[in-house]
C-alpha cells in the first residue's frame, strides 16, 4: 500500500481535513490527477456527513472539478462545480488562478444551477401570491429581478395582480386588507401612479375611522358604558396602525389615569374598614378595563381586594 494511503487512513480518522486538502493539491500540481481525486473523494464523503464546514466543502468540490479536468473528465468536473454552486450560490471562480477550461464548464453549469433556483423561488412566490400572502412577496421578487432575466416579466404581473386584490378590498371597505397590497405593489413598482393614489386614499380613509372610533370610545368611557367603550377599543387595535397607534396610546393612559384614582380611593376605603366600598370599586375596576395588562404596574393586591383585611 503507497505511503500516502496509509497516511489517509490516519487523517481521515482524526479529521485532518486541511493537511488532506493540501496534500491533494501538491498531488495536483505534480499531475498526479488520479491520486489526488481519491484523496478528495474520501474528503469529500467526510464532509458530506458534517454540519457546516463550508469552506472546505466548496474547496474539496473545486480541487475534484480541476482534477477532473487534468484527466479529462469534463463530464465530471460539471457535476462537481454544480454542486459547489448548489453549496454557494455566488460562489466566485478567480480568472487569474482558475484555467480558461474550467471557467467555461463554469458558466456552461451556472445557467442551468440559476434556473433551477429561478423556478424554484418563482413557484414559492406564485403559492405566496395564491394564498394571499402578498406581504411576504416583495422580498423574492427583489431575488427574481435580480438574478432572474426570464422571468422579468413577473414582476409587473405580479404587482398588477395584487393592486387588483387591492382595488377590489376598496370596493368592498375593506380598507385595512387593502392597505399591504398596495405597499407592496409600491416596493414591486415604485413608479406605479394608481397604487400611489389608492394607498392615499386608503390612508385617509383609516385615519378617519381611527379618529371616528376614538371618539365613540371617548364618549362611552365618558359616560361609564364600559362594555360599549371596550369594543370601540378592540376595533381600533385592529385597524392599521400607522393611524392607530398614538390614539391606543392615549386611551391606554386614561385607562391607567382612572385606573390610579380608583386604586387609591379602594385603600382609603380599605383603611377606614369598608370592605363594601373595596368590592364596588374592584367591579368598577373589573368591568372598566378591556384587558387586564393595561393595569400592569398599577394593580396588585386591590384587583381581589385580598390585601384588605377586616379591623374586627
Amino acid at each position: 500500500m503507497p505511503v500516502y494511503f496509509l497516511a489517509l487512513f490516519f487523517l481521515v480518522q482524526t479529521d485532518e481535513i486541511a493537511p488532506m486538502l493540501a496534500q491533494a493539491e501538491t498531488l495536483f500540481f505534480q499531475a498526479k490527477f488520479n491520486e489526488s481525486i481519491q484523496l478528495l473523494e474520501k474528503v469529500d464523503l467526510t464532509l458530506r456527513n458534517q454540519p457546516g464546514r463550508l469552506e472546505e466543502k466548496t474547496r474539496t468540490k473545486l480541487q475534484l472539478a480541476l482534477a477532473h479536468v487534468g484527466i479529462n473528465r469534463n463530464d465530471l468536473a460539471k457535476v462537481d462545480l454544480r454542486e459547489l454552486f448548489e453549496l454557494k450560490s455566488d460562489y466566485v471562480l478567480d480568472p487569474q488562478i482558475i484555467s480558461p477550461k474550467v471557467m467555461a464548464l463554469a458558466e456552461e453549469v451556472k445557467p442551468q444551477q440559476n434556473s433551477d433556483e429561478c423556478q424554484k423561488v418563482r413557484a414559492d412566490t406564485i403559492k405566496k401570491l395564491e394564498s394571499g400572502h402578498f406581504a411576504d412577496v416583495a422580498k423574492p421578487m427583489e431575488w427574481i429581478k435580480a438574478n432572474c432575466k426570464e422571468l422579468a416579466s413577473m414582476e409587473s404581473s405580479a404587482a398588477e395582480l395584487i393592486f387588483k386584490e387591492g382595488v377590489e378590498r376598496v370596493k368592498h371597505g375593506q380598507f385595512s386588507e387593502a392597505l399591504p397590497r398596495f405597499q407592496t405593489v409600491l416596493k414591486l413598482t415604485p413608479n406605479h401612479q394608481l397604487a400611489a393614489q389608492y394607498l392615499d386614499l386608503v390612508q385617509v380613509r383609516l385615519q378617519l375611522d381611527a379618529d371616528r372610533i376614538f371618539f365613540d370610545w371617548q364618549r362611552n368611557f365618558e359616560a361609564r358604558q364600559f362594555d360599549a367603550a371596550k369594543r370601540a377599543y378592540v376595533a381600533l387595535k385592529e385597524l392599521d396602525e400607522a393611524s392607530n397607534l398614538k390614539l391606543v396610546h392615549h386611551i391606554k393612559t386614561a385607562y391607567r389615569n382612572a385606573l390610579s384614582v380608583l386604586v387609591q380611593e379602594s385603600r382609603e376605603a380599605c383603611a377606614r374598614g369598608d370592605r363594601t366600598k373595596v368590592t364596588v370599586i374592584q367591579t368598577e375596576i373589573l368591568n372598566m378595563l378591556p384587558n387586564p395588562s393595561i393595569g400592569e404596574g398599577i394593580l396588585g393586591d386591590e384587583q381581589s381586594g385580598t390585601n384588605c383585611q377586616d379591623p374586627n
